[in-house]
């Protein structure tokens, strides 16, 4: 932490760290342009956000990143930007600005009130625009198109590093690697049996679910199925501060996800993805059917067409040898959903949302 600027050009709120690979490439491009910047750290109320804080100062630490606790005093900014909804600060600032945590992932969350409050709001395509726009109208001038910002990371490819990597998650070399990144609900984790590495034996297995399941209580057992899972050999368990899931998709082959935009994410990269449409419902949704459709975008559900979908472990299974075997299967449809959700995949995202701001200060 650093003595406190009297006003920077931006603050990034870091509500949860895994938000931090959407923000980093926007941080490098403000680093270039000579425009201070910082990341606010919210207060340690959980656990939760006690780990995830010791996370983001080690990492602002190494990579000497300017970082302020949300209860220093004082703090002001042109653009506040948030992952997620607005959330109360004692922030003063001239504008905020929404960078989303995600891309389309099936959910109607970037459809929710609360993310139409932003006076800037990036987003990764005209088809999500125009989703937004649909159902606020109102929000045509702030409402702008620039692509997905994690993906300019994503692109930035060392071969050091990655051959670092694959050490450190001990990947057979002879064999191709999976990566399984489950989300935390609606989540496929429950539904694949306790043996799937043994059934997967001919490949390296990287396990990288959601934040939440190694958190929250409610997800103890998916945790527990998992931890079983990196008994075998073969597998890769992703520690807790390993938060981001860039560096696992450069390493692995192939991606099998829920209805998370990660698939979309490992699309981008030209790899092939398995989306399991088999996934694990909570009893309230089973008794109240609407509330589980009301969460999810079932009109656009066609887009989950950009990988192979499976709707049992079996099927998943043989989908995932498939898909391995030929890579290119699905490719040109890829390519095409891929430009529908997440843009140009350019590596000019960052660049896109810094000039916008620098044309915006009031």
């Amino acid at each position: 932490m650093t003595e406190t600027r009297d006003t920077y050009f931006a603050l990034f709120y870091l509500e949860n760290n895994y938000f931090l690979p959407h923000f980093i490439s926007v941080m490098d491009e403000l680093k270039a342009n000579e425009l201070s910047f910082a990341i606010v750290i919210p207060d340690e109320k959980s656990r939760n956000l006690e780990e995830q804080n010791k996370t983001t100062i080690a990492y602002c630490i190494e990579h000497d990143i300017e970082y302020q606790s949300l209860q220093t005093k004082g703090l002001s900014c042109n653009f506040l930007i948030f992952g997620n909804a607005i959330q109360p600060t004692n922030i003063t600032f001239q504008k905020t600005v929404s960078i989303f945590h995600g891309c389309w992932g099936g959910k109607n969350v970037y459809l929710r009130d609360e993310l139409t409050a932003f006076d800037i709001r990036f987003v990764e395509t005209e088809f999500i625009r125009d989703n937004i726009l649909r159902a606020h109208p109102e929000k045509k001038d702030n409402t702008v198109v620039v692509g997905y910002s994690k993906l300019d990371s994503m692109l930035y490819i060392d071969e050091n590093i990655i051959h670092e990597s694959r050490l450190k998650y001990k990947l057979n070399p002879k064999k191709k690697t999976i990566l399984y990144a489950p989300t935390f609900y609606p989540s496929s984790i429950g539904k694949i049996p306790k043996n799937l590495p043994e059934i997967l034996s001919d490949y390296n297995i990287i396990i990288k679910p959601h934040f939440y399941i190694y958190m929250r209580k409610k997800y103890a057992k998916e945790l527990q199925l998992i931890q079983k899972w990196n008994q075998h050999k073969n597998v890769y368990f992703a520690d807790l501060s390993e938060n981001s899931l860039i560096p696992f998709m450069q390493v692995a082959d192939i991606l099998v996800s829920d209805f998370s935009a990660a698939i979309y994410e490992f699309a981008a990269m030209g790899k092939p993805v398995v989306v399991n449409r088999f996934v694990k419902s909570r009893w309230y949704y089973k008794l109240i059917p609407n509330k589980l459709n009301k969460r999810l975008d079932i009109i656009n559900f066609e887009l989950w067409n950009v990988g192979d979908n499976a709707y049992n472990y079996k099927q998943m299974v043989n989908l995932l040898k498939d898909n391995l075997e030929n890579s290119n299967k699905n490719i040109n449809r890829r390519k095409d959903l891929v430009k529908k959700v997440v843009g140009d995949v350019d590596g000019n995202v960052a660049r896109r949302i810094v000039k916008h701001l620098k044309n915006n200060i009031s």
